[in-house]
C-alpha cells in the first residue's frame, strides 16, 4: 500500500502549492517554451515542450486541465503519491520559429523514472507506471 499512499501526518498540505512546494521547479506564466513534440491524438492536446533553463515538460491544453490540477492536489493532500503538476493561464508555443498564445495548460516536469506500460483500459492514453520508489511528497529530485 505504501506504493501508493502514505500518512500525511498532522500538519495540513499545502493544497495550493502542491508536491514539493518550493522544491520543484514551476513553470512560468507568459513565458516562451519550444515545442518538441505535440501529440493531437485523443480528446486533448498535448505537449512536450523546453523552457528557456532547457527543461522539459509535458504540457495538455483543453477543458479538463485546470480540473485534472485541482484534483491531483486534493488526492496528494489525502496522502496519495502525485506528480507535480501546474496550470499555466498563459504561455508561448514555439514551434518551426512561429509562437502562439495558449492558455489553460496542465504543465507537468518530464521525470524519465515515468514509463508507458500500454494502453489503458478504455484503450485513450497510457497507464504510467514509475520505476523509482517515491518520497512522501510523492515526487522525488
Amino acid at each position: 500500500m505504501n506504493q501508493f499512499w502514505t500518512d500525511p501526518g498532522p500538519q495540513p498540505r499545502d493544497l495550493f502549492a502542491g508536491p514539493l512546494a518550493d522544491k520543484a521547479p514551476r513553470p512560468e506564466a507568459d513565458a516562451r517554451y519550444d515545442v518538441v513534440e505535440r501529440d493531437v491524438r485523443g480528446f486533448s492536446i498535448s505537449y512536450r515542450v523546453r523552457d528557456n533553463r532547457q527543461r522539459l515538460w509535458h504540457v495538455k491544453i483543453g477543458p479538463e486541465a485546470q480540473t485534472e490540477v485541482v484534483a491531483s492536489r486534493i488526492v496528494w493532500g489525502a496522502g496519495y503519491h502525485e506528480v507535480p503538476s501546474y496550470f499555466v493561464e498563459r504561455w508561448l508555443a514555439v514551434e518551426r520559429k512561429r509562437g502562439a498564445m495558449l492558455g489553460g495548460s496542465r504543465f507537468r516536469p518530464h521525470d524519465p523514472g515515468l514509463k508507458s506500460v500500454g494502453p489503458s483500459v478504455r484503450g485513450r492514453g497510457s497507464r504510467i507506471r514509475s520505476s523509482a520508489r517515491r518520497n512522501t511528497a510523492g515526487w522525488s529530485r
